[in-house]
């Protein structure tokens, strides 16, 4: 009521500079619940990471004579091959649930393998991405052969020991390419991953993969990111590339059945899927617990939550040794 007889007294630019001041106070009492709010939770992951680098400090791990190798090369140069059997025990049920998978749509067109309706629920739509299909999506609370793998001693220590704190599980994918996938587009063109500084990415072939099946592709971590993206685009086709980087750098993600590799994927610059035969590929990603930025996607924390209880295996074998 009083609003409606201010408008009948009150002349019309009284009125407008009225509503500009209260606008303007809304404005900022939003403002300031959002500085708060962000500094609140800037403060609450400080928080998080001071204690959980402090467990990682306190841990006693040791490691064997290959793991220590791979550790000293992938520190080097952001890029290891190695044989899944050299680093873990149960290789071949991993390897053979791999294949079981792989079978589902081994000689299929992407459409045929997408009608499978392979979505681990809707929200979490990323069956598809570009060229290949996602296989993978387990369910939250169920063991399987891969996240056995993943809650290894043996695996996520040597991620803890890269990334200088214990790790957080936040993407695994399963991927399927057919046939003939020749028009790259997005990650399937040279970039860097954006979401941390590091990351300890792990590649499996779970059958036969060579260049003309789309392997992974990387270049060591000597290549400088400042100096190529004031020239070239996020993502970059290869002539683009080969016209400032040495092609014969290229280290290519292939081999038989069971070969284990590792990219640091913000480290160094990568592609993959590009494929002249189908191509399948298990890729699992730890990371620091604290997102770079505001990047936090939905489809990336829908991981780390979908891998909760993984993370928290990860994090008491720590607390506990």
């Amino acid at each position: 009521m009083i609003k409606n007889i201010a408008k009948k007294i009150l002349p019309r630019f009284v009125q407008d500079k009225i509503r500009k001041i209260i606008m303007i106070r809304n404005k900022t009492n939003s403002y300031t619940r959002e500085v708060f709010n962000l500094k609140y939770q800037y403060k609450k992951d400080f928080d998080i990471i001071k204690e959980r680098k402090a467990v990682y400090n306190s841990s006693d791990i040791s490691f064997t004579k290959l793991q220590k190798d791979l550790l000293y090369h992938f520190s080097k140069t952001g890029l290891f091959l190695g044989e899944l059997k050299d680093y873990y025990q149960r290789s071949e049920e991993l390897l053979q649930y791999l294949e079981n998978l792989s079978n589902t749509v081994k000689g299929k067109t992407l459409e045929e393998a997408e009608s499978l309706n392979l979505k681990y629920e809707e929200k979490y739509n990323m069956n598809s991405r570009g060229n290949f299909v996602n296989l993978y999506h387990p369910k939250k609370d169920i063991n399987d052969p891969i996240k056995d793998f993943l809650t290894d001693p043996s695996i996520f220590t040597m991620a803890a020991k890269y990334l200088g704190e214990i790790p957080q599980l936040m993407m695994v994918q399963f991927l399927f390419t057919p046939n003939n996938t020749l028009n790259p587009s997005g990650p399937m063109l040279w970039h860097l991953d954006r979401h941390h500084d590091s990351v300890f990415r792990m590649f499996i072939n779970p059958v036969s993969v060579q260049k003309e099946n789309g392997a992974t592709r990387g270049f060591p971590n000597t290549y400088n990111e400042d100096d190529f993206y004031q020239t070239y685009p996020y993502f970059s086709d290869e002539e683009a590339v080969a016209n400032g980087f040495n092609m014969n750098d290229i280290v290519y993600m292939v081999g038989d059945a069971g070969k284990f590799g590792v990219v640091d994927t913000c480290q160094n610059f990568h592609c993959g899927s590009i494929s002249e035969k189908e191509r399948f590929v298990t890729i699992m990603t730890f990371v620091p617990y604290l997102f770079k930025g505001d990047y936090e996607a939905d489809n990336l924390i829908g991981d780390r939550n979908l891998f909760e209880k993984e993370n928290k295996i990860i994090y008491d074998y720590f607390k506990n040794n």
